[in-house]
């Protein structure tokens, strides 16, 4: 069971394939790690939009036999919107409307305790003092072994910031990178057939716009899919340029490099 989106490719992608990266192979790793503990710690995954982030924590939470409670957190939610998104993910209805804070945290514990889950709160960035101050105390209750992953942009700086006894309650983290230019094409050549067909000079025209962010390859893909790229043949560089320009806007296409002329 999994009480959230399911992981999925962006529309036009969904023949591309899983790449295990280091991090994605890391997120597995510490979610299974701690899913094995009576009580377990909370996992950080953090790191710039587009990297996989929850991509991986959706993989990784769909393979356990316990169910997954998904929650995207708006702007600077108060602690008792926080705690009555929780609620809502658990019981399925929103609290009344003149339940106390107080009594909506306790009947939240009481929904935790002795329930084998997952609580994922994404954009954790978002949460104030307060909020993250509730899911300290959730947390922090003996009578609850629930896991809860913390995952957003510069997570455990903002938890440094604003609740410091809650990061020091971190039992793993995981900080993604971009992939790099050295590892572009390893990882390009698994992620889908049309990146593996195409010029590595090609691949390096894009990579010096998009970088090793996934999300930007996946909307290049899709465009150049849309454009009639063949994924049996590769992105040939006017494709490439003209999908740049399509997805990105002009200022996204590197400037053609001068050819060298040959000695006399």
């Amino acid at each position: 069971m999994m009480a959230g989106p399911t992981p999925r490719h962006l529309p036009g992608t969904e023949d591309a394939s899983i790449v295990e990266t280091f991090y994605f192979r890391q997120v597995s790793a510490a979610v299974e790690q701690m899913t094995s503990l009576r009580k377990p710690k909370p996992v950080v995954v953090q790191g710039i939009p587009g990297l996989g982030k929850s991509f991986s924590v959706h993989l990784a939470t769909s393979a356990l036999a316990i169910p997954t409670y998904w929650l995207e957190m708006p702007n600077h939610p108060k602690g008792k919107e926080t705690i009555s998104r929780i609620y809502h993910k658990l019981i399925g209805r929103m609290p009344p409307a003149r339940t106390s804070g107080y009594v909506l945290l306790e009947e939240v514990l009481d929904a935790l305790r002795g329930r084998d889950c997952v609580i994922v709160i994404d954009e954790v960035q978002n949460l104030n003092q307060e909020s993250l101050r509730e899911l300290r105390y959730l947390d922090d209750d003996l009578d609850t072994d629930f896991l809860l992953v913390l995952a957003g942009c510069n997570v455990r700086h903002h938890l440094k910031q604003y609740c410091p006894e809650l990061d020091n309650r971190v039992g793993r983290c995981v900080s993604f990178e971009p992939f790099s230019g050295p590892e572009m094409r390893e990882v390009l050549d698994v992620y889908h057939p049309l990146f593996a067909n195409t010029d590595t000079d090609v691949l390096l025209t894009l990579y010096e716009s998009l970088g090793g962010n996934f999300r930007n390859w996946a909307n290049v893909l899709e465009g150049a899919l849309t454009l009639g790229a063949d994924a049996q043949v590769g992105i040939a560089d006017r494709v490439a340029r003209a999908t740049l320009r399509a997805v990105f806007g002009p200022k996204a296409v590197p400037k053609a490099k001068a050819k060298t002329r040959k000695a006399a």
